[in-house]
């Protein structure tokens, strides 16, 4: 399954610069790339947020700071935070972000959501590391399974859940 990123965000949440429409034009014509553009805005509003398997909650971008549950007609703000949010190694519970979308969260946040939803690990992409990074004592690891520029890493990550557990694995 499919989670998803802040580049397939809800209607009213669309990311700057975003040229994914721009990509779709160049590649099929105008009116064929905006009407696959316009299509593809519709399959993002079906694909899920998070996903909790076990102990194991995935999402793109972080914890959410600002709000105290996660609801089933979510506010803005919370799915800017859950697409945008980073993990930092922080004494406080947040930051701003230098994104200019979301905070940057600390460890305080990850406990606090790890006790309230159940997880013992969070699984999230959003930001450029050599395959894997370890966050809050090993509670939050980011992947990023993306080769060569803008980012140069020499590593890509991976995850794979079997039965209850995460293998992580770097190629």
């Amino acid at each position: 399954m499919c989670i998803r990123d802040s580049h397939e965000p809800p209607l009213k949440l669309i990311p700057f610069p975003h040229d994914y429409p721009d990509v779709l034009r160049e590649a099929y014509g105008w009116k064929r790339g905006e009407e696959l553009y316009s299509l593809s805005l519709e399959v993002f509003q079906y694909m899920p947020y998070a996903i909790k398997l076990g102990k194991v909650l995935a999402l793109h971008g972080g914890l959410p700071t600002r709000h105290d549950e996660f609801v089933r007609n979510p506010p803005l703000s919370l799915l800017e935070e859950v697409l945008w949010n980073d993990p930092m190694e922080i004494e406080g519970e947040s930051a701003p972000s230098p994104r200019g979308a979301g905070f940057l969260f600390g460890k305080k946040v990850t406990r606090r959501w790890s006790e309230r939803l159940g997880f013992s690990k969070l699984i999230r992409g959003h930001e450029p590391c050599d395959g894997i990074r370890v966050n809050h004592d090993g509670m939050v690891i980011t992947v990023f399974s993306r080769l060569g520029p803008p980012y140069y890493n020499s590593n890509a990550g991976i995850v794979i859940y079997d039965r209850g557990i995460c293998k992580f694995k770097l190629y």
